[in-house]
Order: structure tokens, then sequence, then C-alpha cells
């Protein structure tokens, strides 16, 4: 067997030393996929480690010195050096998950991106409720029936038409209207979120306003997600589309039932358009959206955002082709440029346009008090994202 060789009084101390972790250290084997994670839970961080990686941290938590570590190790994997367990464990203090390493202690960090207002509910009797077999199959049921009658009966598109979202004449209605009903439908969004995590105890959510480029966002943190299983995170990824898309169907269902003359079909057909804009949003690649997190975990690529935006670049400025990447970051990286297409469309279809009419409107005599708040509206919304912007740099 092959022995540690100390040079130096120093070296001795370093490997008959103990490691000391952090008390809210886990360790958890997903049985899914068999992937090992490593994580604290209060700076909600976790790494994915191999099996040797496992049984040198279980035999640090039990009390066994670098040296011990070594020789119980050296008996199965006899190519592992004394240095490789040193290396492993100044990673790991890198990561924050070593309280105590070769004298030295480490403070924990502190978690800047813990912000926002805590989501409490004292059970979890409502996501019961909501989140079970029958609501599923009804749910799929309510899809396919409305899905049916949109495209064979009803006669008006799927995707309403800018002039559409314009649906009261009174521009000063439309534009007070506008941000309300984005409120709402933005809470219910994420309260869905929530109630999805509120599910399963490991998990804790926190509510906040951020931005997505310069899209203003809604935004529910789920604290420590990784520890609820795999299967049962793809509920927690899609519980916000799932409302969006059931909401989108009551809004047809009134444009089914009521005369297109009236207010409440006009405004149902605004409703639609506004709402399938924001599941559009969850297919916006380039940005980490509902759908990415879900296509990230499905494929068990925590980098897949980073790593198929770098091959993105370097394709595009002709550097370094010679990586080898694996098809799914190719792929992913082909659906980053697709998000950018959707940008496109949306802005030659409907933001321009709209842009045109209200001009049209403004430079015509019509300027009165709506146009006004409108203005105001556009600016507090962009100064609210200006905001957003400087206090996530100002974060870093």
């Amino acid at each position: 067997m092959k022995g540690i060789e100390l040079d130096s009084n120093n070296s001795v101390k370093k490997y008959r030393s103990k490691v000391f972790f952090f008390d809210d250290l886990i360790i958890k084997k997903e049985e899914e996929t068999n992937n090992i994670y490593l994580g604290r839970t209060r700076i909600d961080k976790y790494v994915i480690i191999p099996e040797i990686g496992e049984n040198i941290i279980s035999l640090l938590l039990e009390g066994h010195t670098i040296e011990e570590v070594f020789y119980k190790m050296n008996s199965k994997h006899q190519d592992i050096e004394p240095s490789d367990i040193v290396d492993f464990i100044m990673e790991l203090s890198d990561l924050n998950f070593i309280k105590k390493a070769f004298d030295k202690e480490y403070e924990t960090i502190i978690d800047k991106s813990d912000y926002g207002i805590n989501i409490i509910m004292n059970n979890n009797i409502l996501s019961k409720l909501i989140f079970n077999k029958f609501c599923g199959i009804l749910f799929v049921i309510i899809i396919l029936v409305t899905l049916i009658f949109q495209l064979f009966i009803n006669k008006y598109s799927i995707l309403p038409s800018y002039k559409e979202y314009f649906w009261s004449e009174s521009l000063l209605l439309v534009v007070l209207i506008t941000p309300v009903f984005d409120i709402i439908t933005g809470l219910a969004h994420e309260f869905f979120h929530f109630l999805a995590s509120n599910l399963f105890e490991e998990t804790s959510a926190k509510f906040s306003l951020s931005h997505r480029l310069l899209n203003l966002v809604y935004q529910t943190r789920i604290k420590n997600i990784w520890l609820v299983p795999k299967n049962n995170r793809y509920l927690i990824y899609c519980a916000g589309m799932m409302i969006d898309i059931l909401i989108i169907c009551i809004f047809m269902w009134c444009t089914f039932i009521f005369n297109h003359d009236s207010t409440i079909f006009k405004f149902s057909r605004f409703a639609i358009l506004y709402l399938e804009f924001g599941v559009i949003f969850q297919f916006k690649f380039y940005m980490k959206t509902d759908v990415y997190y879900f296509l990230s975990d499905f494929f068990n690529k925590p980098n897949l955002f980073d790593d198929s935006l770098m091959l993105v670049k370097k394709r595009f400025l002709l550097i370094d082709k010679s990586d080898s990447v694996d098809y799914i970051t190719v792929l992913f990286g082909v659906f980053i440029l697709c998000g950018s297409i959707i940008d496109v469309f949306i802005t030659l279809n409907y933001i321009v346009p709209s842009i045109k009419y209200y001009l049209y409107n403004l430079f015509n005599g019509n300027f009165n008090v709506g146009s006004i708040i409108s203005l105001v509206f556009f600016v507090v919304y962009y100064s609210i994202i200006g905001y957003s912007i400087m206090k996530e740099k100002m974060s870093i």
C-alpha cells in the first residue's frame, strides 16, 4: 500500500488535521439520476460530486483526519494521491462548504441574492387541492377541449393582432387597466410557483421584482429546490405557465360565449394576447426563464445556458471552433438564436405597429390625459428596470 511521504512538520500537521464543515451541509443522492448533490441550505449553493467525493466527505464528517481518509480510500482507489484529497478540500472551501481546515477558519458567505418578500403558508392543504392527479387530468381536458373549439369552431385567430390590444376607445382606460391586469396575472403566475414548491417542506420561497434584459418581471425564488426529487421539480418549474394557460382558456371561452361587439369579448381578446405573450416570453432562450430551468434540469446540465451562450459567441466571433461540445449544448445554442427570432417577430408585428398607432393619435390632435398617463407609465416602467439593473450590479 502506498504511504504518505511527509517532508516537513507542516506536512505532518496538514495531513493529520481534521476538516470541519458548516452544520447546514447536506449530501443527497438522487434516485432518478443517481446524481450526488452536495450543498448548503443557508446559502442555497450546491454541486454535483462523484461517488469518490461522497466517500471522502463522509469519512471527514465521521471525524477522520486527512491521513486516515487517504489510507481508507487507498485500499479501494490505489491511484488516489494525498494531494488529490487536499485539492478536493480546498475546492470545497472555495465553495464555502468548509468551516475549518488546516488551522484556518472560514466565515460563511452572505447570499446577496436572498432578497424579496418571504411567502409563508402554515400548511400545504391548498397546494394538495390544486396539484393532484384529478386536477391534472381536468387541466389537460380543459386545454384539449378549448384548443379544439379555438381551432375548428372559433373564427378568430388564436393569436390576436396588435389592434386588439387597444380593446377600448379610451386610451386612458387601456393604460390604466394594463398594469393592473399585469400585476394580477403576474402574481397568480408566481403564486402557483409557490404553491407547487409548498408541497415540499425542504423549500422556501421569496417573491421579488427583477428584470430580464429590458423586461420587468416578477419572480419567485425557490430556495433549496435541489433538495426536491427531480421529477417533482418539473412541477415547480411549470406551475406558473399552467395557471397562465388556464386563464387563457377561460378568456377563450368568453370569446365563444359573448358577442364580438361586447366589451367582455374585446377585453378577452386583449387578455388572450397579453397572456400568450407571457407564455411566449418563457421560450426566449437567451434568458433564464421557467422553460430554461426545466430543460437544464431535464438534461442534467446545470450550466446549460452559460455553455450554450459561450458556444454561440465563439461560432459568431469565429473563436476556437475546435472545442468539442455535446449535442444538447449545440441544440440549446440553436434555441438561443430562435429566441431572438421570436423577439424580431413580436417587434415587427406588435411593438412597431402599436407605437405607430400611438404616435398617429398623438400627432393628430388626440394628445389627452390618456396620452400623458401612458408616457408617465413608460417612464416609471423603465425607471424600475433601471433600478433593478443597478441593484443587481451593486449586489455582485
